[in-house]
């Protein structure tokens, strides 16, 4: 629902503009499934673990890259692990422009 919402520009302008956004900036879809909720469904893979660091946007916006990373990391023998809560690294607040809010975080 929020991705037909903010598809449409008077909400995207106003949640821009609220979030202190770049108006020239497109918002991002979110992902259904998020990778979390993919990495939930599947077999859990023998190995010695790697704990790898799922991102905000990672998990919300880009799960392939996470779902190509986790191939790459069980093709190679290791059990891929995730850390037990969301982490952040600041890339959406990077990403949008929102330098000042990064720096602080």
């Amino acid at each position: 629902m929020a991705n037909a919402v903010l598809s449409r520009p008077w909400p995207a302008a106003l949640v821009k503009r609220l979030g202190g956004v770049d108006t020239r900036r497109e918002l991002p879809a979110f992902a259904t499934p998020t990778f979390r909720q993919w990495f939930a469904g599947r077999p859990a893979a023998t190995g010695n673990p790697v704990l790898l660091w799922v991102d905000t946007f990672t998990d919300h916006f880009s799960p392939e890259v996470g779902k190509a990373a986790v191939t790459v990391i069980e093709d190679a023998g290791y059990a891929v692990r995730l850390t037990e809560g969301p982490v952040c690294c600041g890339l959406t607040w990077i990403s949008t422009g929102q330098l000042d809010g990064a720096r602080a975080y």
